[in-house]
């Protein structure tokens, strides 16, 4: 493992945390070898924002639709990130806790009522290697570069894909001197489909983040129109309800869906998930939960999140199931059925028995 000074790292024009699998590439900004298409189905993500630190745990996992047979994706951060596992159970524990209430309810005949409308080049001798590390099922390698071409030529003569929208999408980047987190991952199944599990990165930052700018596509995505609708799941705990917007200006069409106190009891076992036992955060965190289904997506700039100047607890819908007068006459008739069933073999059962002490006497 390779080692480098604090000063050193001070100094430094641009670190990536390249986590290598295999040969090849790709980014979130996709970076997919030539005839190769990468698109992104499904995200999920956890932020667990301390304010006080300015520390930043972004826990993200992804869905892919691929032809590819590896490739990898890239996540900026403005700090050196540290890498760790994560338990992907996390994701499944807040999506319960979020859930919507089930209510039931008679129905008189008429149905249930309509449903709502709905609202809406290469010089590697520039590029240096600071660090390489295990994170589970990868491998981290922290480089550093000063410019987009070097950064492009270094990875391209390391077995990684390039393209000219992916060396524009590293240029404010390095401009601002933040970090990027390459991971790889390989699909295990032949099929079309990957997964990339839970990793997790904390950083500091002045404000929390979601990496959400994005390469500009030469094509569309939405003119793919085999591929399912892309969707973005955002759990964001701190000390408060929180907003995000596209960079310092911008709306983001994320929806808040759910907002509210998370007991003492949630929060232990969720930092546990999370391997983050011992994290000073404050006694009843705030969970919010954001949908995001645009498709394409406005990823011009990153989003960055505030405190919302609406703190009201937030819930989802009630989900309905209706009751009517047949569905309790059919739940009858097949409790009277099964209860003959059961009769009849029990009838059958004690004659067999009768028969066998018969014939034993």
């Amino acid at each position: 493992m390779l080692q480098m000074r604090r000063s050193e790292l001070q100094t430094a024009g641009v670190r990536l945390t390249v986590l290598l699998l295999a040969a090849g590439s790709l980014a979130c900004a996709p970076a997919h070898r030539v005839g190769d298409e990468v698109n992104i189905t499904e995200e999920s993500a956890i932020i667990v924002w301390d304010a006080a630190s300015k520390t930043e745990h972004f826990i993200r996992r992804a869905a892919f639709k691929t032809t590819a047979r590896d490739f990898g994706f890239l996540v900026p951060t403005p700090t050196v990130p540290k890498l760790d596992e994560a338990d992907d159970s996390a994701f499944a524990y807040l999506a319960k806790l979020t859930a919507p209430k089930v209510v039931w309810r008679w129905d008189s005949g008429d149905g249930p009522p309509p449903p709502a409308p709905f609202d809406e080049e290469r010089k590697e001798e520039n590029v240096r290697v600071i660090e390489t590390k295990k994170v589970g099922a990868y491998d981290a390698v922290i480089l550093e570069a000063s410019n987009a071409n070097e950064l492009d030529g270094w990875l391209k003569g390391h077995g990684y894909a390039s393209s000219p929208e992916l060396v524009d999408w590293y240029k404010p980047l390095i401009a601002q001197k933040w970090k990027i987190t390459a991971f790889k991952i390989s699909k295990v199944d032949g099929g079309d489909r990957a997964s990339a599990s839970a990793v997790k990165m904390s950083f500091i930052t002045d404000r929390a983040f979601f990496p959400y700018r994005e390469p500009v596509a030469a094509t569309p995505r939405r003119s793919h129109w085999h591929l399912p609708r892309r969707s973005l799941r955002l759990f964001f705990i701190a000390d408060g309800r929180y907003a995000g917007g596209i960079g310092t200006t911008r709306g983001w069409p994320g929806e808040t869906v759910w907002s509210g106190i998370m007991d003492n009891d949630s929060r232990t076992e969720l930092l546990g998930m999370l391997r983050l036992p011992g994290m000073a955060l404050v006694t009843t965190p705030r969970l919010t939960e954001f949908e995001d289904l645009s498709d394409p997506r406005p990823g011009t700039d990153d989003l960055f999140f505030g405190q919302a100047g609406d703190q009201a607890t937030v819930r989802r819908p009630n989900v309905v199931r209706w009751i009517s007068l047949g569905d309790l006459i059919g739940a009858l008739m097949l409790a009277l059925l099964a209860a003959g069933i059961l009769y009849g073999v029990w009838k059958l059962s004690v004659k067999i028995l009768r028969f066998i002490r018969a014939k034993s006497t």
